[in-house]
């Protein structure tokens, strides 16, 4: 009755027991192992495949999910205790935050870079979202990294992995690790990159000590690109543990006489690219194009067509454009499909893209079949 009354409970009991199995804690190599460490996004292959290595090997591992540090090496994951900060030392970040965000407009390097570059003075626009910045989100960043630090150096943390550094639940444990010197920063790589840029140079390597990509291709568009940006301050290697995992994989045998399985993925317009003249497509024209790829396949009885749909945050214009369209229009002879690239590829024959972005790889990789269009402007 008393699960009942709280299903956070049982939802814990399961994943305590599905993490049991899922990382093998009961067959540990050793358990003697000096390594502690720190993992942040667990849940992905990308990140999950090395801590089941860790802790096979044992290693110590703690995880933070929704606010809380587990300890995912027990085998009843654990809730670790964060101390708090003291309310001076807390007071006093916020403090001189406050006094940074009502200076700001006597800055002399921001602004006027801004405002030769924007050819207008940009004051009345950038300035009310650098003090929100500064004054409100950069004291709880740094109230958060002093915190990791002292967690860090409690339970002497040697390394930190995380898989993006863009979360507001990963700056802290970053700052925490790289800045105040308290562990290594590692990064997972989160996605292949596929054509060369800046974005990728600095997003995968500055806040970083280590740098895994997650293939070779990638490997040296990191090193390549980040030579301007970051020299020397970030290892790049490879590890190709994901890539080996989605291999590994049994490939779905086409039944003889049923239409072979057509998968679209569409192009993710993240709010960063989308902006600061990186947009790959104008949406406009996209939704005519995509529009065009769907009355195609419709009419075509030998395939069956599946729009890959990213049901994210970024993506709120597809559901009063083309996936209204294909509800309307279509109906049945077209499938929306919205879980994972991944589990897509289970039931795909072959595989249609509009940019060349981390599922390339993973296409490729799982041995499917592949036409990917991309923008001329790209060097690929």
């Amino acid at each position: 009755s008393s699960l009942r009354r709280d299903p956070s409970a049982v939802k814990s009991m399961l994943k305590n027991a599905v993490n049991i199995l899922k990382f093998h804690k009961l067959f540990r190599f050793s358990r003697s192992n000096p390594w502690n460490l720190f993992f942040l996004h667990a849940g992905g292959l990308d990140v999950d495949i090395p801590i089941d290595e860790f802790i096979r090997h044992g290693a110590t591992v703690f995880v933070k999910e929704h606010g809380r540090i587990i300890a995912e090496s027990s085998c009843f994951r654990r809730e670790q205790p964060l101390a708090s900060l003291e309310e001076s030392v807390r007071k006093q970040v916020f403090e001189e935050c406050s006094h940074a965000a009502n200076v700001i407009h006597q800055d002399s390097t921001i602004l006027p870079w801004l405002r030769d570059r924007c050819g207008i003075d940009p004051s009345t626009i950038v300035l009310p979202f650098l003090e929100h910045f500064i004054g409100q989100e950069i004291p709880a960043i740094l109230c958060d990294a002093l915190q990791m630090g002292g967690f860090f150096r409690e339970h002497r943390i040697s390394h930190v992995f995380v898989r993006a550094n863009s979360d507001l639940e990963s700056q802290g444990p970053l700052i925490a690790a790289k800045y105040m010197k308290h562990a290594h920063s590692v990064c997972l790589q989160h996605a292949s990159i596929v054509t060369e840029g800046g974005v990728d140079g600095v997003a995968d390597t500055v806040t970083y000590d280590t740098t895994f990509a997650r293939d070779p291709v990638s490997e040296r568009i990191l090193n390549d690109t980040s030579v301007g940006c970051n020299p020397g301050n970030c290892r790049i290697l490879c590890s190709a543990h994901y890539f080996r995992h989605i291999q590994r994989q049994r490939k779905r045998p086409l039944k003889r006489g049923s239409p072979e399985t057509i998968v679209y993925v569409e192009k993710k317009f993240p709010d960063r690219l989308r902006f600061f003249n990186n947009i790959i497509y104008p949406i406009t024209w996209y939704y005519e194009f995509q529009k065009k790829l769907v009355d195609f396949f419709a009419e075509q009885k030998r395939f069956s067509f599946v729009y890959k749909h990213a049901d994210t945050a970024t993506q709120p214009w597809t559901k009063g454009s083309i996936l209204k369209y294909v509800r309307e229009k279509h109906g049945n002879p077209i499938k929306i499909y919205s879980k994972t690239f991944m589990s897509a590829l289970r039931f795909a024959d072959r595989v249609i893209m509009d940019s060349p972005s981390g599922a390339l790889f993973e296409a490729a990789v799982a041995g499917k079949p592949v036409l990917c269009f991309y923008a001329d402007h790209l060097r690929i």
